[in-house]
């Protein structure tokens, strides 16, 4: 008979000290990934809140020097060669002039300084609405222009208070919106009464309910073009989200028939603007800059028909406060035009500058 013999093996487990020891090099292991990762996702957070930034001052840099530009654009002259009659009442019949659509080397490109009390009426001259929710310390601007888009007439006006006909209304032209009418020699801004389709025609009428009068300065041929009349003013206020400490680009637009603001870029935090003025400028010779004027400078000497260029200065937040603390305070240092600050929202700042011609006024 087969006897089976079974032979216990000896086992040995980790000791308490062995077992320590492993667990203190898998913390420090863990710890280091950690700090990696946690390292790694502020990085990123950080590089994304910069890319944003930029993203956002050079989106609104880009966007004022295309608008700005365009400060006093006619269609076929300038300012300084041709003014245009004002026919714009403030209402009524026959009503008086309203100001606000003159259109002329004085007002094509106005600079509002000294803002304060929050809104446009603090401001230095104030902004054409008063209401405008301009924040204290910041500067605005005012452009006035014509559309890029223009019609040319069906054919003679048989006389100056006829309505105005085109074939087609590709411009989009409505009802109550202020128009500019010329042959480059002479040019008319007047309100439309009525813009109606008939015939296959467009007639735009311009009566006396809604303008100074109903008699344009003079009789327009085919070769007069028509187009809308506008008027921009750039600002910063308050973020529509509400966000505590949150500023935006905010441009506001008359075309007559109402103003409308719209939030253009979030988070620019200040805009500060210099004028290049010719200040021997007379209509006559080659314009050129001989002085660097801030708005109330120029203001002071009436001398915005001389304003050849501008330089904008934007200074762009990040939208978190991601910034490390400062020995202890939440002080971030930042410069704008030339002056070291100090921020304690821990927010990153970075000022975006341009200098943008006035091309309706050097050609």
């Amino acid at each position: 008979m087969m006897s089976i013999t079974f032979t216990r093996k000896k086992t040995f487990g980790l000791s308490l000290v062995e077992l320590l020891v492993a667990i203190t090099i898998s913390t420090i292991l863990l710890l280091g990934v950690s700090s990696v990762y946690l390292a790694t996702r502020k990085s990123n957070a950080v590089q994304n809140e910069f890319s944003s930034l930029q993203e956002n001052g050079r989106f609104a840099i880009n966007l004022m020097s295309k608008e700005i530009r365009q400060a006093g654009y006619q269609g076929c002259t300038n300012l300084s060669r041709m003014t245009p009659v004002n026919n714009v009442s403030t209402g009524g019949n026959n009503g008086p002039v309203d100001t606000n659509f003159d259109f002329t080397s004085a007002t094509a490109l106005v600079g509002h300084t000294g803002c304060t009390g929050g809104t446009g009426a603090g401001c230095n001259p104030a902004t054409p609405i008063g209401t405008l929710p301009v924040i204290t310390g910041t500067e605005a601007i005012t452009i006035r222009r014509t559309s890029s888009c223009a019609s040319e007439l069906t054919g003679n006006m048989g006389v100056r208070n006829a309505n105005i006909q085109r074939t087609d209304n590709s411009c989009d032209f409505q009802k109550d919106e202020a128009m500019f009418i010329t042959d480059c020699a002479s040019g008319d801004i007047f309100r439309a009464t009525s813009v109606s389709s008939s015939s296959g025609k467009i007639t735009i009428a311009h009566g006396s309910n809604n303008n100074h009068t109903s008699f344009l300065s003079k009789l327009y041929g085919p070769d007069a073009r028509v187009m809308k009349w506008e008027r921009h003013t750039y600002y910063i206020a308050p973020c529509s989200s509400g966000v505590s400490g949150c500023r935006s680009l905010w441009v506001d637009v008359d075309q007559g028939n109402s103003d409308v603001a719209t939030e253009l870029v979030e988070y620019i935090d200040d805009m500060q603007i210099d004028y290049h003025v010719d200040t021997t400028l007379t209509g006559s010779g080659d314009p050129s800059v001989d002085a660097f004027m801030t708005a109330a400078q120029v203001q002071a000497g009436n001398l915005w028909p001389n304003v050849l260029a501008v330089r904008i200065h934007l200074l762009a937040t990040t939208k978190d406060n991601i910034a490390n603390q400062n020995n202890g305070k939440n002080e971030t240092p930042y410069t704008f035009m030339g002056v070291k600050k100090k921020s304690t929202d821990r927010r990153y700042r970075r000022e975006f500058t341009t200098t943008i011609n006035l091309r309706n006024r050097t050609l």
